[in-house]
């Protein structure tokens, strides 16, 4: 009997002691599997378009000239439905699928008309008729913010990745149809550095 109630004590410390052994060490190893950030739900509307922005880095066009799967779904966004088909540029179709990416992260009622122009000087008066304070123009000289919508003079538009105080020529963005050039009919989606002066006009969203 002694020996059986020894025998029982031991394994009992042994199981006491694995469970403490494994209990410390998960306690000192981080989560294997992390929140994926993705999946926080953005601060405001213009974090939400930056970000949409950001996760089509590296996209190209695959199957000739404003071609590709990664390609299609932007005009999807547009009111230019056969765009794609035509294989017309598509920096346009990308800033407007960045939006409505942005209104569906964020699971509201947009609370201003959303864009579905598929030309870069179209978010222009997009923004000037707008029926809400929610979009403006405001001037190219002044401070950018991130999420805000860049229109160039080469009739191009892209999506400002950084905050960048007015004293600051170099601005952040993320376009579509763009390249390592910085081009207006390139081959995808690039983060690049752009200059104040080729700004046209910039369009914020609150």
């Amino acid at each position: 009997m002694f020996a059986k109630l020894l025998a029982l004590f031991a394994t009992s410390a042994a199981s006491k002691a694995a469970l403490t052994k494994r209990t410390e060490t998960a306690a000192e190893k981080p989560d294997a599997t992390p929140a994926v950030s993705t999946l926080r739900k953005p601060s405001s509307i213009a974090e939400a378009i930056a970000e949409a922005a950001e996760s089509q880095i590296g996209i190209r066009e695959s199957e000739g000239q404003n071609r590709g799967p990664g390609i299609e779904k932007f005009w999807t966004a547009t009111s230019y439905k056969t765009g794609y088909q035509n294989r017309e540029p598509w920096c346009a179709a990308f800033v407007c699928w960045c939006i409505l990416e942005a209104l569906l992260r964020l699971s509201i009622k947009p609370p201003f008309k959303r864009p579905t122009t598929a030309q870069a000087f179209g978010f222009e008066p997009w923004a000037t008729y707008s029926d809400t304070d929610n979009v403006k123009l405001v001037p190219t000289t002044g401070d950018i913010r991130r999420g805000d919508i860049i229109v160039y003079s080469f009739s191009h538009v892209e999506i400002a990745t950084k905050d960048t105080p007015k004293s600051v020529n170099l601005v952040e963005c993320v376009g579509g149809n763009t390249n390592d050039a910085g081009s207006r009919e390139g081959d995808g989606v690039y983060r690049k550095q752009r200059r104040r002066k080729s700004f046209r006009a910039v369009v914020r969203i609150e």
